[in-house]
């Protein structure tokens, strides 16, 4: 659960290496976010199996299992979270290639893998991971044609690939999904680290060829659908989704009870501690 937290620390603060530019701070708020969603459900489903023991996969909970896959969902860029790894893209490149081509873009599959008792027996949770898998496969791969930035067309590929080892993973081989996503990261990291390099080896394989091996024109409907779908993924912001959803709740809220923040920190350490108490010395006293 620590490395787990950990990872979208580490993640935050590099995507916002350069913060002297409001979409870099907007990019880094909107990934920590994400990830804060993904801790959660991981949380979650490890309150709910922390003293299960051996009989974990026996006493298999719905709950446990939509927290495990919404956990591995949004740590890996899946349908509706589908930028998530184009915004943390404005991290350094090097640490772009580490983090989001090898290490935090396949850790949901690495969850998802070593807790399969927990989820699989499930077949709504099966459909549901084969389902996003695949709405982002197809979303992803279409933005990826049309972005003009490298790194960003590598990122939705990546993200598109992650949906097709998900669907691989719903069909219950778990195994080919961790050998598809050892290649897939080693490859991705290649990639984006030879990004900054891409408009000299498309040159000289130009060259070398003889004629371009792309084609100049891309059907007018492909590319309406593709840059459709970039303009839904950029447009989707958390911050702002949320601050919608909320603004009408205030209208029935009085301002009289409104928390300032001093009562918002307050709340916040009360109910961390509680959430906190059942692992502390204190639940042992009790028993």
């Amino acid at each position: 659960m620590l490395a787990w937290s950990l990872f979208g620390f580490a993640s935050t603060f590099l995507i916002g290496a350069y913060n002297d530019r409001p979409t870099v701070r907007n990019n880094a708020t909107f990934a920590f976010a994400a990830y804060g969603i993904s801790d959660m459900g991981m949380l979650v489903a490890t309150a709910l199996t922390a003293h299960s023991g051996a009989a974990a996969a026996a006493a298999a909970n719905p709950v446990v299992a939509a927290a495990l896959i919404i956990a591995a969902m949004f740590k890996s860029s899946q349908w509706p979270l589908t930028s998530l790894f184009v915004r943390s893209m404005e991290g350094p490149t090097p640490a772009s290639a580490l983090g989001y081509a090898g290490l935090s873009a396949h850790v949901g599959v690495v969850l998802l893998t070593s807790t399969m008792p927990l989820w699989f027996g499930f077949d709504l949770a099966r459909v549901a991971l084969a389902l996003v898998g695949l709405i982002t496969a197809v979303h992803s791969t279409l933005v990826s044609k049309v972005r003009s930035d490298r790194k960003g067309a590598i990122a939705s590929a990546t993200s598109a690939t992650l949906g097709c080892i998900f669907i691989v993973l719903a069909m219950g081989y778990p195994g080919l999904a961790l050998l598809m996503s050892f290649g897939h990261a080693a490859f991705r990291m290649i990639q984006i680290l030879r990004a900054p390099n891409v408009i000299s080896e498309s040159q000289a394989l130009r060259s070398a060829l003889g004629s371009s091996p792309w084609p100049k024109i891309v059907p007018d409907w492909l590319y309406r659908i593709s840059w459709t779908l970039r303009r839904l993924d950029t447009d989707f912001h958390m911050i702002y989704l949320l601050h919608r959803i909320s603004k009408p709740l205030l209208y029935f809220w009085p301002e009289s009870r409104r928390l300032t923040k001093m009562k918002q920190w307050i709340v916040t350490a009360v109910c961390i501690l509680l959430a906190g108490a059942p692992y502390t010395p204190i639940s042992s006293y009790f028993e």
